[in-house]
């Protein structure tokens, strides 16, 4: 795969943990930066529970090697919301190709 079959249009973005005024912890996600790279859904599957039924999308997002990603990132783009699980480089060290789920 070249650099030329990576778009523009990704967000990378990472949750970070603060204390507030009385100790208590909280999360925030900030955007990391734009990102160029190519998002493909892998698997779905449709699940159901007494209260609820959701889909379970797989994606692979492939990137750049020097991308600061890691596994907890968020890759978000068009609405969606990938939630980042692993992140192999691949056997060429020419690009990430990170493992990733979306919930709808």
């Amino acid at each position: 795969m070249t650099l030329g079959l990576f778009k523009d249009g990704y967000e990378l973005w990472r949750s970070t943990e603060t204390r507030n005024e009385y100790g208590g912890v909280e999360y925030t996600w900030n955007k990391q930066a734009d990102i160029r790279g190519r998002a493909t859904p892998v698997t779905a599957e449709f699940k159901r529970t007494p209260r609820y039924s959701y889909s379970v999308i797989q994606w692979r997002f492939s990137t750049t090697p020097d991308m600061d990603m890691q596994p907890g990132d968020e890759i978000r783009f068009n609405g969606r919301r990938l939630s980042v699980d692993v992140v192999p480089e691949t056997s060429t060290g020419r690009r990430l190709e990170a493992e990733c789920r979306e919930l709808r």
